[in-house]
């Protein structure tokens, strides 16, 4: 296994595989897909993301409060048929 060179995927500088991994992490919380289970089970991957979020380009990218609050509803009702649907929770924390 080769060692980690930074604490981004190519080293110590934050480069366009960075930024294209942003919109993927993004729907995953949106969603719901970026579990307390995922992220236990991928620490590195969970700090990585976390750093991600902490960067000034990040949060000035952030979408715009209407459209946030949409996708807010979204992750709202994915939790409620979580609550509603044994099946579709196993689906999202399996």
């Amino acid at each position: 296994i080769m060692p980690l060179l930074g604490p981004y995927i190519c080293g110590r500088q934050y480069t366009l595989a960075d930024v294209s991994l942003v919109p993927i992490f993004e729907r995953m919380e949106y969603a719901r897909w970026w579990t307390d289970s995922i992220k236990q089970k991928y620490p590195l991957v969970t700090k990585y993301w976390e750093s991600i979020k902490q960067r000034d380009g990040y949060i000035a990218s952030k979408p715009d409060k209407a459209m946030h609050n949409k996708l807010v509803k979204i992750g709202m009702l994915i939790d409620q048929w979580k609550n509603d649907f044994k099946w579709f929770k196993a689906y999202y924390e399996d």
